[in-house]
């Protein structure tokens, strides 16, 4: 298992120019929660993906060489023009829309027909007629891509379902050696000391999945098939925020407010008030990035 940074500020700046402007996303509208990964505060220029697709609805900032960046400076480096990517667990489609300008085509695939429904608007304002969007759901060995053997070359998932629901199909539909690029974030983040200042059920979405937990999501399936090339990268790093709202909402989520919503907000306040240091309230955000090869023709799928 290797760790290793982010690339350094030179080569970042020769990745961005190869990136389509509309995964940048520096128009100014909005507030940068990443250096790259601007695709995830798109929600704050278009009311749609907060209604109806994939978002982290609040503002907060998170530091450099953090796993999110990392995952597109990654993908960026492995995509050529005559690739055809599959996007496993693509959401509202932002990512594929930005690999299919990247690539010879892009699929993504979800399991939510109204992410799939807004990327397919997304994909039509664009413009981006090399894009399709398959809805599907990974459920067991009969479950089978509506695609061709043999006819993907690039595989990504960025927050996507865990291999032991992908690998085998991928291996059908995927060229022998063709890469694969995983992230996982590591699920709620790790509980802070001023959690005990909040109510009792708030506290229960605090607590990141162990270390090792999060990595046998891709090395047990990996053992299974047989696969013992790959690499991990693990990132955790400070995710800042200076309102009291916006921590409010990374917390409870944009669900229905609870009954004591005025006493966390109250609560959250003073933790604001009294906790941030110049940069603001941290909570810790963990990121597991793994990249391997399917094996060559001739080693058959477990």
């Amino acid at each position: 298992m290797v760790g290793l940074p982010t690339p350094d500020p030179a080569e970042r700046t020769a990745v961005q120019r190869s990136l389509p402007a509309g995964l940048l996303g520096d128009d100014g509208a909005v507030t940068r929660r990443y250096a790259r990964a601007s695709d995830l505060d798109s929600w704050q220029r278009d009311a749609r993906i907060t209604e109806r697709g994939f978002t982290h609805a609040w503002v907060s900032r998170v530091d450099d060489g953090n796993g999110e960046d990392f995952f597109l400076a990654t993908v960026d480096q492995l995509v050529g023009a005559d690739d055809v990517v599959l996007d496993l667990g693509c959401g509202h489609g932002e990512l594929t829309l930005a690999l299919a300008e990247l690539a010879l085509r892009a699929v993504g695939v979800d399991h939510d027909p109204a992410y799939l429904t807004l990327a397919r608007e997304l994909a039509q304002e664009r413009g981006v007629a090399n894009v399709r969007f398959v809805e599907f759901t990974f459920a067991g060995d009969d479950a089978r891509l509506p695609l061709a053997d043999a006819s993907v070359t690039l595989v990504v998932n960025r927050r996507g379902p865990t291999a032991d629901k992908w690998l085998s199909e991928i291996r059908r539909v995927a060229r022998p050696g063709s890469p694969v690029l995983v992230m996982h974030p590591a699920g709620g983040p790790p509980r802070p000391t001023w959690s005990r200042e909040l109510p009792t059920w708030l506290v229960s979405h605090f607590g990141a999945v162990p270390f090792d937990q999060v990595c046998s999501w891709v090395e047990a399936p990996l053992a299974v098939a047989g696969i013992t090339d790959y690499q991990l990268w693990w990132f955790d790093v400070p995710e800042w925020f200076t309102s009291a709202e916006d921590l409010y909402r990374r917390l409870v989520g944009n669900g229905p407010a609870p009954p004591d919503a005025s006493e966390v907000r109250a609560a959250l306040r003073r933790i604001i008030a009294h906790r941030s240091s110049t940069r603001g309230v941290p909570l810790r955000h963990q990121r597991l990035v793994a990249q391997f090869r399917l094996p060559d023709a001739g080693s058959p799928p477990s």
